[in-house]
């Protein structure tokens, strides 16, 4: 009898043994899965991941505009007229930061006469201003085209003045202009483009911008 209450015992003891390995394993699956579905993210490509959504839009004054989401960002085109000769437009063409995430963004853009597809040539403006903390990259010898890095971290909900002025040349006054401007941007992930294990987001950037030398 004594042995038959030994057995009973430790049947039932391992019994309460199982259910709590089994409430164990069950609190931490739910903890791996909450932090997982919680952590921030750390890609470096566009769009929407798991973790963080990376978005922008752009601004002309306080007003944000309608932007085409296009394969590589987003895309706007602004329309300006120049002012008389050696008298700068002053224009805030900015870009704002709409989604969860710290962005790395850079600004395509190309100056157009008018709705025609002729490209600015360079000697029809005396002058073109950027924004603060823009590095203009690849930019064209004979036409108003190129490129504009933001240099450093883009934060949420910061935005940024991104083509300040414009200043007609001789000939060029009082001149109809489309410009035309492509955000790009992904996911911010510190020292990202010398890192031989993170996918590098662009082919071509500027060597001075700081991200490189976080």
């Amino acid at each position: 009898m004594e042995k038959q209450n030994l057995k009973n015992k430790l049947i039932s003891w391992l019994n309460y043994c199982s259910i709590a390995m089994i409430l164990l394993c069950c609190f931490f699956i739910s903890f791996t899965f909450s932090w997982l579905t919680t952590s921030d993210s750390t890609a470096t490509t566009k769009g929407t991941s798991t973790f963080a959504t990376a978005s922008a839009s752009f601004l002309n004054g306080e007003t944000q505009v309608v932007g085409e989401d296009v394969e590589d960002g987003k895309n706007f085109t602004y329309n300006i007229t120049t002012s008389e000769a050696s008298t700068p437009v002053e224009l805030d063409l900015s870009i704002k930061n709409t989604g969860n995430a710290k962005l790395i963004v850079r600004i395509n853009y190309t100056i157009y006469v008018g709705e025609t597809s002729e490209v600015l040539p360079i000697a029809a403006l005396s002058n073109i201003t950027f924004g603060e903390n823009w590095i203009s990259h690849n930019l064209s010898e004979t036409q108003h085209s190129g490129y504009l890095f933001y240099d450093g971290a883009f934060n949420v909900n910061q935005v940024s003045n991104f083509i300040t002025s414009i200043t007609a040349a001789e000939g060029y006054a009082n001149t109809s202009l489309s410009i035309n401007v492509t955000a790009e941007y992904g996911y911010y992930d510190g020292n990202a483009y010398t890192n031989n294990t993170t996918p590098v987001l662009w082919e071509s950037y500027p060597s001075n911008w700081s991200i490189l030398n976080n």
